[in-house]
């Protein structure tokens, strides 16, 4: 797939917690603005409909999945959408993505070096392929101790109604939610922005992320952050 969507353009390779990444270098700079939920929708919609045209079974996975149950609709503070494929079917989600590139004005912005997740983006909004393989007792992409869910999450998918459509996430939904959220997911955050949250907590919790499960990962680092934010403030003050 590098060869086939990066033929003849400026790419870079990155070292990232998820892997090596290839970027294009230009067509990243494009979605670098606010998640527009409405043309979100537009997205999916379109992408299914091109996914479902090749019968590519794929499912929505992590913030979108959690938005898509929770709020039926996106979280307003995301900044992609999350999508899901097993393995065996890359072959057909390379004929996807030649049909959303070439008829449907999407570019790939980002290959992974193992060729395990795609982002392809349009209208600044990104789209990332997760291709997912079974590694013991879990499912994974790129990096099996960041990009890991629960592999019976995985082997049997529901559907659930999101944009009057059928989406596949996986199964059983809240336990999947809680295992990647922790019990809380059904409260929404408020304070996402928040930057001991944002440049403290969710980094650690990714480091973590190699030891733990999500949901003990998130609770260590908001610990953490916390105790980091009181020492702050007694030196501010």
């Amino acid at each position: 797939m590098i060869n086939q969507f990066f033929d003849h353009r400026e790419i870079v390779l990155k070292k990232t917690p998820f892997g090596n990444i290839y970027y294009d270098v230009e067509i990243e700079k494009e979605w670098d603005v606010q998640f527009d939920i409405t043309k979100a929708k537009e997205l999916l919609l379109e992408v299914k409909m091109v996914c479902d045209k090749y019968k590519l079974p794929f499912f929505l996975i992590y913030g979108t999945a959690l938005g898509a149950y929770r709020d039926k609709n996106f979280i307003f503070h995301d900044y992609d959408i999350d999508l899901g494929i097993y393995k065996k079917d890359t072959t057909i989600l390379q004929k996807v993505l030649e049909e959303l590139v070439q008829s449907y004005g999407y570019k790939v912005y980002k290959i992974s070096e193992l060729e395990e997740s795609v982002g392809i983006v349009k209208n600044h909004i990104p789209i990332e392929f997760g291709i997912f393989s079974k590694i013991g007792r879990y499912y994974t992409y790129d990096n099996m101790k960041v990009n890991r869910i629960k592999a019976p999450f995985i082997e049997s998918l529901e559907p659930i109604t999101f944009l009057g459509e059928s989406f596949l996430v996986p199964n059983p939904i809240e336990e999947y939610l809680s295992f990647q959220y922790g019990k809380s997911w059904r409260v929404e955050i408020k304070d996402f922005y928040n930057p001991y949250q944002r440049y403290i907590s969710r980094p650690i919790a990714r480091i973590l992320s190699v030891f733990f499960s999500p949901q003990r990962s998130k609770s260590l680092a908001d610990i953490v952050a916390e105790s980091i934010k009181k020492v702050y403030q007694r030196i501010k003050n």
